[in-house]
């Protein structure tokens, strides 16, 4: 059976019926919702964020279309972006260009089955040399946010496979920070518009009681029960990964079948995004705007995050 592409275009009828089986999604209900939420935003003082449909939508199908749930999820992003602004949020992919050009960082462009995206990140063996950790943790929260857009991932949610091999102690305080570490697990818990459906770490049996003691320690507190039994320890024995993630979604390091085309194509969309980054990043929790800056994104229906966003489809 054919895997679908990441990067489709709207939703195929098999996602279509997810949505309604599993969001109660339906075209009434989403009109519905959209005008539910933007009526609350509105009574709201000083609190101005991004109200485009496709953006909405995100939070509301990331929360079954339970709108105050969903309206409470998009205050909590936007405060974690005022909290961040500088220091983990509000940049461009082209900021990042050669953190992206290290191949650390991955979308599969072909889902799971049942229409999961598959977010990769090689944590193990990135070179700390050619970049900051704070850099490569910005470039990871962009990809994310491009990733995102897709409809298929906000209704089908998606899986990240979190790859450690390489893993060195000198590394291991880079990931130890307390601080960026409560804030990676206080945006996979609460800030993450997607339904995270499984988190796989590939690991060296040497180094992961060190990592895995720590991390336990610094995120496991902020989990949800629900998100820690979404956690898979799977060593570095990929047959169990396979189970889960076919080889025909995964680079040929997770044993898989994707090679440097496929990282070259997955560079070139975060890369050619700037322009959707920048719309998002005009929005903060306080609603900090020019006159200008409000006139220009505001007032023409013709710019949205769905006319910007430039990826690759099949």
């Amino acid at each position: 059976m054919a895997l679908i592409s990441s990067w489709i275009n709207g939703l195929t009828p098999e996602m279509s019926r997810v949505a309604e089986k599993e969001l109660k999604e339906t075209p009434e209900k989403r009109k519905e919702a959209l005008k539910e939420i933007k009526r609350i935003i509105k009574g709201v003082t000083g609190f101005f964020p991004l109200k485009d449909d496709e953006f909405l939508l995100r939070f509301l199908r990331a929360k079954k279309f339970d709108v105050n749930e969903a309206f409470d999820t998009l205050k909590t992003y936007y405060k974690f972006k005022f909290e961040y602004s500088g220091i983990l949020t509000d940049f461009l992919p082209s900021d990042f260009r050669n953190v992206f050009e290290m191949d650390k960082i991955f979308i599969s462009p072909k889902r799971t089955p049942n229409g999961e995206g598959i977010f990769i990140v090689f944590a193990g063996s990135i070179d700390f040399r050619r970049c900051t950790f704070e850099d490569f943790l910005r470039a990871v929260l962009i990809a994310a946010e491009i990733g995102l857009e897709m409809e298929g991932t906000q209704v089908c949610g998606c899986r990240i496979v979190i790859d450690l091999r390489g893993m060195s102690l000198v590394k291991l305080r880079n990931y130890i920070k307390p601080t960026l570490g409560l804030a990676a697990a206080k945006y996979l818990q609460h800030i993450l518009p997607c339904r995270v459906k499984g988190i796989h770490l590939i690991y060296e049996e040497f180094y992961f009681d060190a990592a895995f003691q720590t991390l336990k320690y610094l995120m496991k507190p902020f989990l949800r029960r629900k998100m820690r039994k979404r956690i898979y320890f799977q060593s570095d024995d990929l047959q169990s990964l396979h189970q889960q993630i076919p080889p025909r979604a995964l680079p040929y390091s997770l044993g898989g079948c994707l090679g440097q085309k496929h990282f070259q194509d997955f560079r070139t969309i975060m890369l050619q995004n700037d322009a959707f980054m920048k719309r998002l990043n005009r929005y903060t929790f306080n609603g900090e705007h020019s006159k200008e800056t409000l006139r220009d994104i505001e007032h023409d229906p013709k710019v949205t995050t769905k006319t910007l966003i430039d990826v690759l489809t099949s």
